[in-house]
């Protein structure tokens, strides 16, 4: 029987930004603040149990810029963040709640995806896993698949052997059997900060 369901957010906040320029995309303004202050301030009043911050390239500069929210967040460092977006993802594995049932994998620079969004997912999530305890679940807007990525913790041991380098792909196409997409016309699900272009775009589409 599984146990009551709880979820470990995973925030990965931990690439080089290159694409960005010289500057450090999670610290750029939006709404008021960073964008990276901005996404914590929503997920940290979604409907989880923890929430887990993977930091690594910048590591003093972004944890000074969190120092606000240390109280309620668990700060981890991915030494090894250059060699791709999955070494993050598996630090926040590794530093989830060993209790419990579900796991969250967010993205830092999607600031559009608000607390109202998280819960989406994440009930969309909660009504699979009830009947299916190897549920995955993630949005879709037309026919791009977006974030965050919820998993059940069975998928745990397969995400820290996972070899895949950007994300975890291989995972969830191994497991399509248990994959529950959530169709949206909210294309924030998909929209990331990338480059000076789509930061642009980002700042614009929130006017």
């Amino acid at each position: 029987m599984m146990n009551k369901f709880s979820v470990s957010a995973i925030l990965c906040a931990a690439g080089t930004s290159t694409r960005m320029g010289n500057k450090n995309k999670l610290l750029l303004p939006f709404n008021g603040k960073s964008i990276i202050s901005h996404c914590l301030s929503q997920l940290l009043v979604a409907d989880i149990d923890k929430l887990i911050v993977v930091l690594g390239h910048q590591f003093d500069e972004l944890e000074e810029e969190i120092l606000l929210f240390s109280d309620h967040i668990t700060i981890v460092k991915n030494e090894d963040f250059r060699s791709g977006h999955t070494s993050s993802i598996k630090r926040g594995v590794q530093a989830m709640h060993e209790g419990h049932t579900s796991f969250l994998i967010g993205l830092a620079d999607m600031p559009l995806i608000t607390t109202l969004h998280y819960n989406q997912i994440i009930n969309h999530f909660k009504k699979h896993l009830s009947k299916d305890s190897k549920a995955i679940a993630r949005p879709k807007f037309q026919e791009t698949p977006g974030h965050p990525v919820i998993l059940s913790s069975y998928h745990k041991e397969e995400i820290l052997g996972c070899e895949d380098r950007e994300g975890c792909r291989s995972v969830i196409r191994s497991n399509s059997d248990h994959l529950y997409v959530m169709k949206t016309e909210e294309k924030c699900y998909i929209q990331d900060t990338d480059t000076p272009e789509s930061y642009k775009s980002l700042v614009e589409s929130n006017l």
